[in-house]
């Protein structure tokens, strides 16, 4: 008598659990379409493999469109939450360049490798020596120093007898001469003496302590901290926007969807959708025992 009871909630819920267990599966599978005399079987493939290219499009959108929009990453950025956490950060990280006693040598050589390091560093005196050189050689050093001296000349000369008796003959002879000089100075010597400035450069600031090289900075009234978080501010804020344009995030996830495979896919889906997906079959079941238990209430009555 009680099993005539429960049976028809019980057929009840196990036709809801197995129908919404197999409207599950329905989603993807099968994951490729099935044909029976060159015609495709209706409902193949699954939903999802099916509707990939629209599925990845429709990612793209909702990422573009809704969650990373330009005026939401602005705002996240800017917020009092991630403000506060950059300017601790900051802080913390000001603090320690203080007390940090690596020369810049020690510090780079750790970051890049040493032989990486001398590498660039070579490459990096070669061209800024060529840069320089080439900046002096366009400002024409001969002409400036002939200038000069044809200006020196000319004034001492004034009114006075060489002066008259040789006009400008004995300054434009010069000033081509101390031209041609300096021209060829510069020329046979210059890269070599530009690249003995560099080299003495470098190394004075590559031997000095990271601490050294914050404490001067600080007593020359520049605030690390401050300039830091006033590159966050004008870059990661406000050029967040054109950022997020550059890198088209949708994009990049719409390509990542249509290159995987339908098990990928599936497996995505389940991974992100594996709880309510089982609350969707558990579901099925419970409305199947409710309607199963109704049935047999009409009929009792």
């Amino acid at each position: 008598m009680i099993l005539k009871l429960i049976a028809g909630p019980l057929i009840g819920m196990i036709i809801g659990y197995f129908t919404n267990w197999l409207a599950v599966k329905m989603l993807f599978r099968p994951r490729r379409a099935k044909y029976i005399a060159g015609r495709r079987l209706p409902f193949t493939p699954g939903v999802i493999p099916r509707g990939k290219e629209r599925i990845a499009e429709s990612m793209r959108d909702i990422i573009n469109d809704q969650l990373l929009t330009e005026e939401a990453v602005k705002q996240h950025l800017a917020s009092e939450e991630i403000a506060g956490s950059i300017r601790r950060a900051v802080r913390a990280s000001v603090k320690d360049l203080f007390s940090d006693s690596r020369t810049w040598k020690q510090y780079l050589s750790g970051v890049a490798g040493e032989e990486r390091f001398e590498r660039i560093s070579r490459q990096s005196e070669d061209l800024l020596t060529e840069k320089i050189f080439h900046k002096i050689q366009d400002m024409h050093p001969g002409k400036i120093a002939a200038d000069m001296v044809s200006e020196k000349i000319d004034a001492a000369l004034a009114d006075s007898f060489l002066g008259k008796m040789f006009g400008g003959s004995v300054t434009a002879n010069l000033s081509q001469a101390v031209e041609k000089t300096v021209n060829d100075y510069v020329r046979e010597n210059g890269r070599e003496i530009i690249h003995n400035l560099i080299l003495e450069e470098k190394e004075k600031l590559l031997n000095k302590t990271i601490s050294e090289s914050a404490a001067a900075l600080e007593q020359a009234g520049i605030s690390i901290e401050t300039r830091i978080l006033k590159f966050y501010t004008e870059f990661a804020v406000e050029k967040s926007g054109a950022l997020l344009r550059r890198l088209n995030i949708g994009s990049i996830a719409e390509q990542v969807i249509r290159d995987m495979n339908s098990e990928q896919l599936e497996l995505l889906v389940f991974s992100a959708m594996k709880t309510e997906l089982k609350s969707v079959v558990n579901l099925g079941a419970l409305i199947g025992f409710l309607l199963g238990l109704f049935n047999l209430l009409i009929y009792a009555v």
